[in-house]
């Protein structure tokens, strides 16, 4: 199935409504992760990248990461981004109820989160 459930078409639309282009970098196999690059158009130097998960079991997760991630040879970026935690990685988003609701909530925490604070506009 792959993108952990998530229609990507329909979060990339999301997105660029906000204007925050998103790319696909990873998705697994198994369909339990996706692993997306944002930039945000406003902004185009801060990169940042997006891990959700989804097991089959609530609550998905989703967390944001600002940094630039070489995955070794050996593991996927995925498998790098899940042992993050900390100052590593901003809050983690979890996802509960309808997965059918998880785009809209996802791209409005992103927008939260992503944007520099106190810029006066």
């Amino acid at each position: 199935m792959g993108f952990a459930g998530l229609n990507i078409d329909e979060l990339k639309r999301a997105f660029a409504k906000e204007r925050i282009e998103a790319e696909v970098v990873e998705d697994d196999r198994a369909g339990d992760h996706c692993v997306l690059k944002l930039v945000d158009m406003r902004y185009p130097h801060a990169e940042a990248l997006l891990y959700y998960e989804n097991m089959g079991v609530e609550p998905r997760v989703a967390f944001l990461v600002f940094d630039s991630i070489q995955p070794e040879a050996d593991r996927s970026l995925g498998s790098v981004l899940r042992t993050r935690t900390g100052e590593e990685q901003s809050e983690t988003l979890q996802l509960l109820g309808r997965r059918s609701d998880d785009i809209p909530r996802i791209v409005e925490w992103v927008a939260d989160k992503y944007r520099p604070k106190g810029k006066a506009g």
